[in-house]
Parts: structure tokens; C-alpha cells; sequence
């Protein structure tokens, strides 16, 4: 069952990857992360691979906004554990009960309640600190 999953979980990355050209932003979420830009320490915290994230925020122009991006390789216990959120404040020196985390979905949200975090604000697309 496994071999069949990770097929499954590479051929929709290759897909995701054919259509990444189609990305566009959620602009209210790229407005906080640019305001937030060189002001306060942020990431991005994703169930998603590595390669997919950054290739999205290259599109999207936005990579070099963030100090550090924890993926799904990152961490073993994914959403809804709250790993991922503890992995990204640590790698930012930021106690997790003085992170902001906007969420864009109901495991990472518990995730995020978790770790402890301040917050979590449901928004769609990116999770900032």
C-alpha cells in the first residue's frame, strides 16, 4: 500500500509542477506578509514538499520574505500535530505562544492551537509568523 501511495503522491507533484504558472496570490495574505517583511522574523510552515513551496513562493516572488520554510520533510508527526509550528519557532528563536499563525485549514488550525501558538487566524493560502 505504501509503494502505491507514494506513486500517487509523486504523480500529483508532477502535476502540481505542469501548472504552477497558474498560481496566483491571495493578495490580503501577501499584503500581511510584505508588511511584515524585515520587521518581524517569519515563515512559512507547510504539509507540503519542500520543492512545491519554494517553487510557489519563487512564482509568486515572496521567497526572500521569509527567514526559514519548514516542510513536510522537516518534521515526522504532521498536521494536526503541532511539530511543524514547533520546528518553525525554533528555527526562529520565537517562543510559540508569541507566534501569529495564519492557517488555511482545520488540522492545521488544531496544529497551530497545539503548539501553542497566538492565534491561529483562518486565511487562506500561506502560514506566517
Amino acid at each position: 500500500m505504501a509503494v502505491a501511495a507514494d506513486a500517487i503522491t509523486c504523480e500529483k507533484e508532477a502535476r502540481f509542477e505542469q501548472m504552477l504558472h497558474m498560481v496566483e496570490p491571495v493578495e490580503a495574505v501577501m499584503a500581511i506578509a510584505q508588511q511584515g517583511r524585515g520587521l518581524r522574523p517569519m515563515a512559512v510552515a507547510t504539509g507540503g514538499m519542500r520543492r512545491i513551496c519554494e517553487a510557489i513562493l519563487r512564482h509568486l516572488g515572496c521567497i526572500e520574505w521569509f527567514d526559514t520554510i519548514v516542510c513536510c520533510e522537516d518534521v515526522s508527526r504532521h498536521k494536526p500535530a503541532p511539530d511543524i509550528f514547533l520546528e518553525a519557532a525554533r528555527r526562529l528563536d520565537v517562543p510559540p505562544a508569541e507566534c501569529l499563525v495564519y492557517e488555511d485549514t482545520n488540522p492545521g488550525i488544531e496544529a497551530a492551537q497545539a503548539a501553542g501558538t497566538h492565534g491561529p487566524l483562518h486565511s487562506p493560502c500561506l502560514h506566517l509568523y
